[in-house]
């Protein structure tokens, strides 16, 4: 399912892109900025098999926006992550258990993508999705915390630039950091949590 963002918001997002004054700032009036919510929940996904893993695990297949689709890995014991799949079917891991945490976590039902739309065309430029960790061992199923992994999208590189904490950040600074990200560096691994 996807669900646009009320134009009165996506404001902020096209005035964000043309102060940072360059990659992805609109051209002309006809451009715009636009934030696109689709479903990463079970029944809006296609279960595949990846019989490239001598598991054959199977992962969810969702539909995103302008030909792109987001893979729905399980990459470790109650670890969760995704896998962006670009339109000629290259597959970008965005390693959330490395660069977001190294704890067990789920994701929220719902990513964002920030797009620019140009003579017709949606342009994807970052993705949001919602990252909950269970650090505590002794209570698993209690979310510690929720973390927004901002990822950006160029045609060469798709990869996590920003690691927000949600409960002490607003959504207009992870709309800033998503606005910002196609000029980031990817997100270096999280140092390794010891043994407990």
């Amino acid at each position: 399912m996807i669900r646009r963002v009320p134009k009165a918001k996506t404001a902020l997002f096209l005035s964000l892109l043309v102060a940072a004054g360059g990659c992805g700032a609109p051209a002309n009036d006809s451009d715009a900025a636009e934030l696109i919510s689709t479903s990463i929940d079970r029944a809006s996904c296609t279960e595949q098999i990846d019989f490239s893993d001598p598991n054959e695990t199977p992962y969810l297949e969702c539909p995103g926006v302008s030909g792109y689709s987001l893979m729905v890995k399980q990459v470790g014991s109650g670890r969760t992550s995704i896998s962006v799949l670009t339109p000629d079917k290259q597959e970008f891991p965005l390693d959330f258990d490395r660069v977001i945490s190294t704890a067990m976590a789920d994701l929220e039902s719902t990513a964002q993508w920030q797009v620019t739309t140009s003579g017709g065309s949606e342009d994807p430029i970052a993705l949001i999705a919602s990252v909950r960790v269970r650090e505590d061992l002794d209570e698993p199923d209690n979310v510690t915390a929720t973390y927004a992994a901002v990822a950006k999208i160029t045609p060469d590189q798709i990869c996590v630039t920003d690691r927000i904490e949600k409960l002490a950040s607003s959504e207009q600074a992870i709309a800033t950091a998503a606005a910002e990200a196609i000029r980031k560096s990817c997100l270096p691994p999280l140092p390794d949590t010891p043994e407990m």
